[in-house]
């Protein structure tokens, strides 16, 4: 706490007091520029001699660290063995503020000697806890469309021809040449309800004629998806004020499921959807997983899909962590802090294994379940105040894969690195070395926070 009196006084005005922490002395509070710290549970009290008699009017002060005092009482006397009744009493203003909280007295005093009684702080119990749920309401609705386009490509000669993308030859299996004849017959096959055009999608594999032959998912149907998905996240910490630490842990949950866009039918989607959501943790904060959201993580896959999609939100994953956070200078975490944390996550909605030596080396899933164990994040988080405008902070984080990502090694993902290769035949190289791995990761950023 600090305190400034319109009397200019210094730190030799401080008479007796009932005690402080450390180097944190009522001496540095006097002048505004330091705090008086005591870790006691007392009444906390502060004598301040003005050598000789004042009339005192008013008094201001200020606090904005663990411990604000939210209950004072102001004396005056000019004998600091009988101080009577107080002046003010019950001052609350001076708590959670860097600015200068102004006191008229209730009935100003002549007096040598001022006394500060501090009956109660701001923090009541070192315990405190938090959650919160959300849940998903609402509906995807997807229209009917024929993905049919004209595309322009090289044949065997290296000409560039136009062709069907959605419309093959019988005769050669390869995509249709576009031609005055093959463009009435796939125009008139392609005679869509703008609205609802479920009808079509059992023309897909179907010859519409002139050996012309639809392939299997040229015509979508129009579908529902419902979201039904919900997430929560429940966190405590317990303050131990005499060694400058804070214990934490947390636990969160969030749904998750198959891609809605898959299978191109009625459903309910029962996985999280956070609409501009940046959750990172609150107590036990990720750095890895949940705040930079490095870590690749492939949605529900079936044994017959070809590939995966993969979701780095704050959806289908479910945590434990805990945390430690330190605090040494001042007894006060805006000073510095030093914040380790540990967490583990699980994927929530079963997935498939995956086979990277299955097809000749392009892989496949299998029918058994993969592990739901993601792996386990270490973090560790700094900062420090360099100036009192200037902060230095520090993430780093090693996060260890766990056996989910032992057993759906080398699956693919839109953009992985191999997808990125310029190569003119894809086996020529082993896709596996350029796909999702389980290597251990990590992550470190640096950087000054000035505040102006």
């Amino acid at each position: 706490m600090a305190f400034e009196w319109k009397t200019l006084i210094g730190a030799t005005n401080v008479d007796t007091y009932c005690g402080h922490t450390a180097t944190l002395t009522p001496q540095k509070a006097i002048d505004g520029a330091g705090r008086w710290v005591h870790i006691q549970n007392e009444v906390h009290w502060l004598i301040i001699d003005l050598l000789e008699s004042y009339n005192i009017t008013k008094v201001r002060g200020r606090s904005n660290a663990t411990y604000d005092p939210n209950d004072v009482d102001i004396f005056v006397s000019d004998d600091k063995g009988a101080f009577g009744a107080a002046v003010k009493t019950g001052i609350t203003t001076w708590v959670d503020t860097n600015n200068w909280v102004e006191i008229n007295l209730d009935t100003p005093k002549s007096g040598r000697y001022i006394k500060i009684q501090i009956n109660s702080c701001q923090v009541g119990t070192n315990l405190e806890f938090g959650g919160e749920v959300a849940t998903n309401f609402g509906h995807l609705r997807m229209r009917a469309i024929d993905r049919n386009v004209i595309k322009t490509v090289r044949d065997d000669d290296g000409k560039l021809c136009e062709v069907y993308s959605h419309v093959c030859d019988s005769a050669t299996g390869n995509r249709a040449r576009v031609t005055p004849e093959n463009k009435r017959i796939v125009q008139c096959s392609a005679n869509i309800d703008k609205e609802f055009a479920n009808h079509l999608v059992a023309c897909n594999c179907q010859e519409i004629g002139g050996g012309l032959v639809n392939t299997g998912n040229r015509f979508r149907p129009s579908y529902k998806a419902d979201y039904d998905g919900w997430m929560g996240v429940v966190d405590a910490a317990y303050t131990f004020p005499k060694v400058d630490l804070k214990i934490a842990a947390e636990f969160g949950y969030a749904t998750g499921d198959r891609n809605p866009l898959v299978d191109e039918k009625d459903q309910s989607y029962n996985g999280f959807v956070g609409l501009l959501e940046a959750y990172a943790g609150y107590r036990v904060p990720s750095v890895f997983v949940l705040d930079a959201r490095k870590l690749k993580r492939p949605l529900t896959s079936r044994f017959d899909d070809r590939d995966a999609q993969d979701d780095a939100s704050f959806s289908d994953i479910y945590y434990i962590g805990t945390g430690a956070t330190w605090f040494p200078i001042e007894h006060n975490v805006d000073k510095f802090k030093l914040n380790p944390n540990v967490l583990f996550y699980w994927k929530e909605d079963k997935t498939k294994r995956f086979d990277p030596c299955a097809c000749g080396g392009q892989g496949a899933f299998t029918d058994k379940d993969a592990s739901r164990y993601l792996g386990a994040e270490f973090n560790i988080r700094m900062k420090y105040e360099l100036l009192d405008s200037m902060l230095f902070t520090a993430d780093f984080a090693l996060f260890f894969p766990g056996n989910f990502y032992d057993q759906v090694k080398g699956i693919p993902l839109p953009g992985d690195v191999f997808s990125k290769l310029d190569l003119p035949d894809g086996t020529s190289v082993d896709s596996r070395k350029f796909r999702l791995g389980n290597d251990t990761a990590w992550i470190l950023n640096m950087g000054l926070i000035f505040k102006f």
